[in-house]
Parts: C-alpha cells; structure tokens; sequence
C-alpha cells in the first residue's frame, strides 16, 4: 500500500492547524582544508500541533510536570536530546515515536519534549 497519500494530508493538516516549529541538530564535520573537525549546526523546519499529557500519566513515569507532546511533521526525523523550537520556547527533545505503517513513510512524528 502506498502511504505516501496519507503524508501528504497529515503534512497539509498540520501545517494548517498547528505552528511552524525548527530542530536543530548539532553535528561534525571534517574540514580537509584546516584538517580540524568542526561543529555544524543543521536546522530542520516544519509544523506541529501542541497536545497535552493526561494528568494520571505523569506520576512514576518518564514524563514529567510541564512536558509537552508534539505531533509534527519534518523532512528528517527528530532524535532525542535535540533542541525543537516551539513558539517562542525552546525545548530538549525527550522521544520520538513515527507513524510509520510501512516502515518506509513517517506520517507523522509524536514528539515528547521538555
């Protein structure tokens, strides 16, 4: 089956309901000319829409008192302990779950932040 139908409208949706949102991922890179590794940051832009945790889901859990649930859509898929600017806050990426039926086309990501 082909899913790619199913992104398409997940990313339209998002988009329209939700924020524009950025990660910034830190990398190296080897530079031949200075034959020095230097520090590359690469930003990944897309939209989110904000959710909540349940209450009852906080307690002796991974998720703590002011975390936020993303559901988002990117080019690349978020990794945990990278920064996701969100509105004017900016946050430490906890997990990443994709909606991924296929496994060849993320949907979607579910983003739980701190």
């Amino acid at each position: 089956m082909n899913y790619a139908k199913y992104e398409k409208k997940a990313r339209e949706k998002i988009k329209a309901y939700g924020s524009e949102c950025e990660i910034k991922r830190k990398t190296t890179s080897y530079n031949a000319d200075t034959n020095t590794y230097e520090d590359v940051e690469d930003i990944n832009k897309g939209y989110a829409l904000q959710s909540q945790f349940d209450i009852a889901n906080i307690n002796n859990t991974n998720i703590k008192f002011g975390d936020i649930l993303l559901l988002c859509v990117f080019d690349k898929s978020p990794k945990p302990n990278e920064t996701i600017k969100f509105g004017e806050k900016t946050y430490t990426i906890v997990n990443v779950q994709s909606l991924n039926p296929n496994g060849k086309t993320d949907i979607y990501y579910k983003v739980h932040a701190r």
